[in-house]
């Protein structure tokens, strides 16, 4: 009877220990619950910013696609027949004037002569066009704000140049479409900043997650130990318990024929 108090109590100890464990898993369960809800907001928040700036980036896209055609088109023939033009239209003009503005930072040596001293050389005139594409999303506020009231002009485009000069009319595109690129860009750097920025964060907050569900796991495990642990010790009282009762049962009955036969014998 002695083994059947030492397991109940021993059972009694590992039931406490296990509430106490599972209490401590829950609690931690909770939490990273909570933290991943967390990290799963900085996730969605970074992907939202990437998908943001990728939309943007994508919309600059078909501009450099134009201008870099546009300055393809440019051609020798057609840039020497312009830097040979006595009287050119004053639309004309202003393209060369926009490409001076844009090439060369220059805002008051802009006029006709000094755009043909630029077309001296046609093919490295159109090299510089060509490689300016690869700098067009650093153009300074300072052309952007000179060249602003020229792309205002409803005239200004390589449609309405294409009658006055081939060369004109695709400079006219190359300009336009550099200036569209610059403008999108310049939006779309921030975004990816913050994406950037709000990525790093997300994935920081991914690893602390990581450790909180490690941690997580070994409590879990323990508890997992210890409840198998308690699960045999319950098996073990309850058999101490039965053969206990067992006995009882058989001593009862012992005594019961014990008792018998002395009566019977007094009866004799």
């Amino acid at each position: 009877m002695a083994d059947v108090a030492v397991e109940v109590k021993n059972t009694g100890i590992l039931i406490e220990v296990v509430n106490k464990e599972s209490a401590d898993a829950s609690i931690e369960q909770a939490k990273a619950n909570e933290q991943a809800a967390e990290t799963q907001i900085s996730v969605d928040a970074a992907e939202a910013l990437l998908a943001s700036a990728d939309k943007e980036l994508a919309a600059a896209i078909p501009a450099m696609e134009a201008a870099t055609a546009a300055a393809g088109n440019l051609t020798k023939d057609s840039l020497s027949i312009v830097k040979t033009l006595g009287t050119p239209h004053d639309y004309v003009k202003v393209v060369g004037k926009t490409a001076i503005i844009l090439l060369k930072n220059e805002y008051k040596k802009t006029d006709w002569p000094n755009f043909t001293k630029m077309l001296g050389d046609p093919n490295k005139f159109r090299q510089s066009c060509i490689d300016f594409l690869e700098k067009a999303g650093n153009i300074p506020d300072k052309t952007l704000d000179a060249l602003k009231p020229i792309l205002a002009e409803s005239w200004f485009n390589g449609a309405e140049m294409k009658s006055k000069a081939a060369a004109a009319a695709d400079l006219c595109d190359w300009v336009i479409n550099i200036v569209e690129y610059n403008r999108i860009y310049k939006i779309v750097t921030p975004l990816k900043n913050q994406a950037a920025e709000a990525d790093a964060e997300a994935t920081e907050k991914k690893r602390q997650l990581a450790e909180v569900l490690e941690a997580l796991r070994l409590v879990n495990e323990k508890v997992a130990a210890l409840q198998a642990q308690l699960d045999e010790a319950t098996a073990k009282k309850e058999k101490v318990e039965a053969d206990a009762n067992q006995l009882v049962q058989k001593l009862d009955i012992a005594n019961r024929l014990v008792n018998g036969l002395a009566d019977e014998k007094i009866r004799w």
